[in-house]
């Protein structure tokens, strides 16, 4: 689970010379549609990229939020006995109020 935005999880030291696998499939709606890949510009755009991956707002790039998580670790474990009401309750306790992570 990433963020399609996420230049650290996708970074692949070939895109010095190659296209890497993201681009050449259609881009996520929070990918920009005018990235292209061009020899050398590229990779030091995606250099560039990391750098700044945490200067963006939260949910977007490698500033993860913990309640983004929650709909698909609840898909992946179907815990028993789970109603809208406790998912509701865990999400809250996730929230951003609590900063990234969730609220000790």
């Amino acid at each position: 689970m990433q963020y399609a935005s996420d230049p650290i999880v996708f970074y692949d030291p070939a895109s010095l010379w190659r296209a890497p696998a993201w681009m050449r499939e259609p881009t996520a709606p929070d990918v920009s549609p005018e990235i292209e890949f061009l020899p050398v510009v590229t990779q030091f755009q995606l250099a560039m990229d990391m750098a700044l991956s945490k200067a963006v707002p939260e949910g977007f790039g490698h500033n993860y939020l913990a309640e983004d998580y929650i709909d698909a670790w609840i898909a992946v474990t179907s815990p028993e006995g789970w109603a809208e009401t406790d998912i509701a309750r865990l999400k809250a306790w996730c929230g951003l109020q609590w900063g990234l992570g969730c609220r000790n």
